[in-house]
């Protein structure tokens, strides 16, 4: 009877385990449901105010995506952009989310490509990435203590 009772057991184990258990990859998370401007919050978690200037973070209507993106608008794409209130601080952090179906990869790339982190005049951002999880693209240039926060948040909404 204890046997029957641990193999039972140890069987449910099993299944719960397989059960709970996902594929590998940065789909799902709370980053896919996630309005982009609450995401930015969330990205900014753990910067000191030391490190960060004063920003505004806004919704970037399709004809602004050159500027901001650094590619032409995407069909069916949302983006935000969160930039000092002061343009002569190298910090901006951007979110794009494309339309489902949309070669997610591939409009990463193109960022990464065309990006600028001597865009402010006189000074340039430390460190610049592009991060895509699930059908959100992360374009962040700031400071390099900050950049490594906000990449590690972004990440982190979809574990």
């Amino acid at each position: 009877m204890k046997k029957f009772l641990m193999m039972t057991l140890c069987a449910v184990l099993v299944l719960s385990l397989v059960a709970c258990g996902g594929k590998g990859g940065n789909k799902g998370g709370a980053g896919d449901s996630m309005a982009l401007t609450d995401m930015v919050d969330k990205l900014y978690e753990g910067i000191s105010a030391d490190n960060m200037p004063a920003v505004m973070t806004q919704e970037v209507p399709a004809e602004a995506f050159e500027g901001v993106f650094f590619i032409p608008a995407v069909d069916g794409a949302e983006g935000v952009m969160s930039e000092p209130m002061m343009s002569s601080v190298a910090w901006s952090v951007c979110l794009l989310r494309v339309a489902e179906g949309t070669d997610v990869e591939t409009v990463r790339a193109d960022i990464e490509k065309n990006m600028n982190p001597a865009k402010w005049l006189c000074v340039e951002a430390e460190k610049s990435s592009v991060v895509a999880n699930g059908n959100t693209i992360l374009l962040v240039m700031t400071s390099d203590d900050a950049h490594d926060i906000i990449v590690k948040n972004f990440n982190g909404l979809w574990k």
